[in-house]
């Protein structure tokens, strides 16, 4: 897969993550009138379009290990220095989405409790911080032509 490709999945997948999660806090506060089965529907789409997104990141992360690998080398730059800040606080709460969705799939919590209530509230910051990363376009530097 390459980098454009791979880019092209994480921009479909962002949506859909976003979207399914909310269907299924929708589904969740209505549970009396749609039914369990509503609910059972949003929660599966929810997290198979998760698990793809955290495929598709940890193909990301691979095909970035040089950069990870950079973090220990302070940047000169501020804005070099944000973007880091900005990838790690981003990478740090999707970590955090990822332990929290898998202990509520494992059945250790349900959607109620705690742990899905902090799930939920990750959600919300993790979509704010990931949305400039995902879609950041990256200027192409001119070309000089020998001028």
């Amino acid at each position: 897969m390459d980098d454009r490709n791979l880019k092209r999945r994480m921009k479909i997948l962002f949506p859909a993550v976003l979207a399914t999660g909310f269907g299924l806090h929708v589904a969740s506060d209505g549970a009396a009138a749609a039914g369990h089965h509503a609910w059972a529907w949003w929660a599966w789409g929810h997290s198979l379009a998760a698990l793809a997104l955290a495929l598709t990141v940890a193909t990301h992360i691979l095909r970035r290990r040089v950069w990870f690998r950079s973090l220990k080398v302070k940047a000169k730059s501020s804005a070099v220095r944000f973007r880091r800040a900005d990838t790690l606080i981003t990478g740090t709460l999707m970590a955090a989405l990822l332990v929290t969705g898998i202990v509520m799939v494992a059945g250790v919590a349900g959607g109620g409790s705690r742990i899905g209530l902090w799930h939920y509230a990750i959600g919300y910051v993790w979509v704010v911080s990931a949305m400039p990363h995902v879609y950041t376009i990256k200027r192409k530097k001119p070309r000089n032509n020998g001028r």
